[in-house]
């Protein structure tokens, strides 16, 4: 604990998912949050009640719903990637290629000076 903190008012939220007897995944809707009193260190804090939801209308059910068959629908988002990357790949590498060989080549000639003794 330091200290030096401040004293105030927290909250926290909760959200949850599950899926339903249909195998649909559902959001619990309803928004619980608890607050509570941040106290100064080393201070006592009296009674305390249990802790119970203060937001939030239905409780979700009671029995798990663990062999619930999922059946997703759709299809997985492309990469982007195309069949076509290895013949573009291919194409960049010679044309790397040909720009190297040229650039050899007239550095090559540009070392000799013609009519000048070896």
């Amino acid at each position: 604990m330091d200290k030096k903190a401040p004293t105030g008012l927290g909250f926290a939220i909760s959200i949850g998912m599950y899926a339903d007897d249909k195998g649909n995944c559902v959001y619990s809707g309803d928004d619980s949050y608890y607050e509570f009193d941040i106290l100064k260190a080393g201070s006592t804090p009296g009674d305390v009640d249990d802790s119970k939801p203060q937001g939030g209308s239905k409780p979700l059910p009671n029995k798990p719903s663990g062999n619930t068959q999922i059946d997703p629908q759709g299809h997985l988002a492309e990469t982007g990637s195309s069949s076509m990357l290895p013949t573009i790949a291919l194409a960049g590498g010679a044309a790397v290629a040909v720009g190297a060989g040229a650039v050899f080549v007239v550095r090559r000639r540009k070392g000799t000076v013609p009519g000048a003794a070896a």
